[in-house]
């Protein structure tokens, strides 16, 4: 009687749709990495992390002297049992340490988001602090730092440097791609927040690119306080992106980023754009308080020298209103290189824009914005360039 009654209860729990598990779930603490310590990689305490599950917050420090050299590529941070928005696993150094690397050179990707949630990985030593002592690159032409695909969704990074080389269009040094589940209905709410995203032995295409799954769009991700900068190519037949936000995304953040090249780019240089949102049924949008230009963040540096077709803000959006506010482009000198080639400050070819208080160029700095032309003909230079497409008559933009 007692083991039917045993049965009937668990056939119960499963109608219910209570999750069970095979692993006690009960890993909770601090663990470090590296020699020394509990785990000697972050592969091996992965695989724990993924045997054991868990049963309250877990921290894995690496140690001063950790390596990568023994790490097996992607590191996977999908299939942890019982995490939740209580029970997060969170990847950092530990206290006292500097300037630590997580090397790849591989064709797909260092870090596996596929759905993945509630990952944290914070370069902070100790998770305190504002100093980024963490870089994360990969080497590879066709791979990239971290892709999240199939619902990852309420993860963070923040205070790293993300090196990428990635030559692809349809990926970048982080990217977000499709999803076929059905838990957030897409990759959302994953924050990349105080970052330095760029180049690692090559120039990355794109540095943050995103193309979602209709039905499942790729939903409130943020992207804050970033520094962003080298995507570049050599050749006037590409474009290259800060963020590149494709179809099947709405109602993203991007705010407080620097978007800058700390080199001058020659002829035959790819159209730059700095921030592109691409996805006409789609918006809900924020784009505020960035910086496009210059050679360091916040417009600062030397001028940033461009040669071909700019454009630092790109809105092709929705019927939902999307908010423009408070961005600032400035600090570049532009050279009209072909015929065609356009300069945009700001460019709105379908959608509903809220777009005030931003500033192109500058009130006090003579010569922000410096355009030269090796040709009679002179350049198309446009601050705001609203609905230039004009066999698109869907563009509502008001401006305050």
């Amino acid at each position: 009687m007692k083991r039917l009654i045993k049965y009937i209860s668990f056939v119960w729990l499963l109608v219910l749709g209570y999750p069970v598990f095979a692993q006690p779930c009960n890993m909770t603490g601090t663990y470090t990495i590296g020699p020394g310590g509990t785990y000697s990689t972050i592969t091996a305490a992965l695989n724990s992390v993924r045997t054991i599950g868990l049963g309250g917050p877990v921290v894995l420090e690496l140690k001063t002297g950790y390596t990568s050299t023994a790490e097996t590529f992607p590191l996977a941070f999908f299939g942890i049992p019982c995490i939740s928005a209580t029970n997060t696993l969170t990847l950092r150094p530990e206290a006292g340490a500097a300037n630590l690397q997580i090397n790849a050179n591989v064709n797909n990707t260092a870090l596996n988001m596929s759905n993945s949630r509630y990952i944290t990985i914070d370069g902070r030593p100790g998770g305190t602090g504002t100093t980024r002592a963490l870089t994360i690159t990969n080497s590879a032409a066709g791979g990239n730092i971290a892709s999240f695909s199939s619902d990852a969704s309420y993860n963070t990074y923040t205070y790293l440097n993300l090196n990428g080389a990635t030559t692809s269009t349809t990926s970048g040094v982080i990217a977000f791609l499709t999803s076929a589940q059905s838990i957030t209905f897409g990759n959302s709410f994953n924050t990349i927040s105080y970052c330095n995203i760029g180049n690692s032995s090559g120039n990355p295409i794109n540095c943050i690119y995103a193309a979602g799954s209709a039905g499942r769009k790729n939903t409130g991700n943020k992207i804050q306080q970033c520094n962003i900068f080298n995507f570049y190519a050599p050749s006037i037949s590409s474009t290259v992106y800060g963020i590149n936000i494709g179809a099947n995304n709405t109602g993203w953040e991007i705010s407080g980023n620097s978007f800058y090249q700390t080199a001058a780019r020659g002829n035959n240089s790819a159209a730059f754009n700095g921030i592109s949102i691409n996805d006409i049924n789609s918006g809900g949008f924020v784009v505020q308080n960035n910086f496009i230009g210059g050679t360091a963040p916040g417009n600062g540096g030397t001028t940033m020298g461009y040669n071909g077709k700019f454009t630092g803000i790109l809105m092709n959006t929705g019927v939902q209103n999307s908010l423009v506010q408070g961005n600032t482009i400035s600090n570049i000198t532009w050279r009209y290189y072909v015929s065609g080639d356009i300069f945009n400050g700001m460019l709105f070819t379908r959608g509903k824009i809220d777009c005030n208080g931003n500033t192109i160029g500058s009130q006090t700095q003579q010569a922000s914005i410096v355009s030269t032309s090796p040709y009679l003909d002179a350049p198309e230079i446009n601050g705001i360039c609203v609905n230039l497409n004009t066999s698109q008559t869907s563009t509502d933009s008001f401006f305050v």
